[in-house]
């Protein structure tokens, strides 16, 4: 049995030599002969082969040919036709309807945004546990310890950012999480899921495979070992990129969904938000660590993108209709593809700043409910990192220059002394996952045990 996806027509009520569309709808469609396992008349299956990695999935195509299916084998929660043969749904028209049926796409992003957030846990937990054992250099005198590697600046910030962007994807996952139980007739919380959910999938899953690279990397030769897992999950990952749906269009999706919403005559005060607007201005080290300021930078980078992503659709427009052409040629999916760099960069902000939003309020909730608060708490000197980390390493908002060099620069050593605090507390930020350790490879535990004669194979 399989579940099929196909445009539904039915008979015009008043001229049933004519068919009415009414969009995308799900059918259980039967496949298989149950009884020789063979394909029904009018199906052909074929296998897709062997794939460079995620082989534990066995993925096919599906060929239908003037197959029949009974009219129950509608899946109709949204829509269907009743035994009068009439077309039914509490949906007004067909987007409506369509955009209700894509919250189960939606469902799917949110778990593999979740799932990404995992792996990425269980790979910076092996190579942070690596690196707090394994010695390499540094020995002060003879017969002296060699120097931890993850007490080295450069290692900290090879894994340090990683686990801060992982900390505030899994509260953004878990608040979009949320709405997937929202009521299915509110279409703007139909729209918000649908949006978010596909540009979180899109970071989240980048973000896994830059953090599958970086602890590959961070365990030198181990990391290559498949018992360490970094490397099977590296193949079994990469393909999260493309499915449910390709990173890149994911983001057109989210400006395609979110620009109306940040039209001029809706950004407060757009004027006063020139690129100079925090330039100008000397902020203290705790204005820069503060989450007001992080979250203020970070809209702000919204209605700027918003403001450059809508001049180009009027420039576009505009010339489009000095040639002659038509509105058809010229939609706004063909416009957000021409201005594919600013689309994306404006759902990039969107994103980013929910992320943002999501890891702040998780944090204040925290501070609220524990002892361990202030701007000390672990988690406070995590969402700092995260946050000032993205303003360091944006190439977008650099070249915007919504901060000076100078500001940029204590940006960068500020990041510096982050490192060092959440090396402070990196134990408990990392336990605090609770990857199990039967997920773990061996150098997550101890590393020189595994490596022993009697555990290595002979040559």
């Amino acid at each position: 049995m399989s579940v099929v996806w196909a445009q539904l027509y039915v008979p015009n009520p008043s001229d049933p030599t004519r068919f009415d569309h009414k969009g995308i709808h799900a059918f259980l469609v039967p496949i298989r002969d149950l009884a020789t396992r063979t394909p029904l008349p009018g199906v052909t299956i074929k296998n897709c082969g062997s794939k460079s990695g995620l082989n534990g999935v066995d993925n096919g195509r599906l060929w239908f040919s003037h197959v029949r299916v009974p009219r129950h084998m509608c899946l109709d929660k949204y829509g269907g036709v009743n035994e009068q043969g009439e077309y039914e749904s509490f949906f007004e028209n067909n987007d409506q309807r369509f955009g209700g049926q894509l919250v189960n796409l939606s469902e799917g992003r949110v778990g593999l945004s979740i799932s990404s957030d995992n792996i990425s846990k269980t790979a910076l937990t092996i190579a942070i546990r690596y690196g707090q054992t394994r010695r390499q250099f540094g020995a002060r005198q003879v017969g002296g310890l060699e120097t931890l590697i993850m007490d080295y600046k450069l290692h900290q910030r090879r894994l340090y950012p990683l686990l801060a962007q992982t900390y505030a994807q899994h509260f953004a996952a878990r608040a979009i999480a949320r709405l997937k139980d929202a009521d299915k007739s509110d279409l703007k919380l139909l729209k918000q899921f649908h949006v978010i959910s596909s540009g979180l999938k899109s970071l989240h899953t980048w973000h896994l495979l830059d953090t599958l690279q970086a602890t590959r990397e961070a365990c030198g030769g181990q990391g290559l070992k498949s018992s360490n897992r970094i490397g099977q999950m590296k193949a079994d990952c990469d393909v999260m990129a493309t499915y449910e749906g390709d990173n890149q269009v994911m983001l057109i999706t989210v400006a395609k969904g979110c620009i109306n919403d940040f039209t001029p005559s809706k950004i407060p005060a757009l004027a006063t938000f020139s690129p100079f607007l925090f330039a100008s201005q000397n902020f203290s080290d705790a204005t820069l660590l503060s989450s007001k300021f992080q979250l203020d930078l970070f809209q702000h980078h919204i209605y700027a993108s918003a403001q450059r992503l809508h001049a180009a659709i009027a420039s576009s427009r505009a010339h489009a209709k000095a040639q002659g052409t038509t509105t058809l040629d010229m939609g706004l999916d063909k416009i957000l593809d021409i201005h594919s760099a600013l689309s994306q960069e404006f759902a990039r902000a969107v994103i980013e700043h929910y992320i943002l939003s999501e890891f702040i309020s998780a944090e204040t909730l925290s501070s609220s409910s524990t002892s361990s608060n202030g701007p000390s708490s672990p988690l406070t000197l995590v969402r700092q990192l995260h946050a000032l980390w993205k303003l360091d390493m944006d190439q977008n908002m650099i070249r915007r220059r919504y901060l000076d060099e100078s500001i940029q620069e204590r940006i960068r050593d500020l990041v510096g002394g982050l490192l060092h605090r959440v090396h402070e507390n990196v134990t408990p930020l990392v336990d605090a996952w609770g990857v199990p350790d039967h997920l773990l490879g061996p150098i997550a535990h101890d590393w020189v045990q595994a490596n022993v004669p009697e555990g290595s194979q002979d040559i």
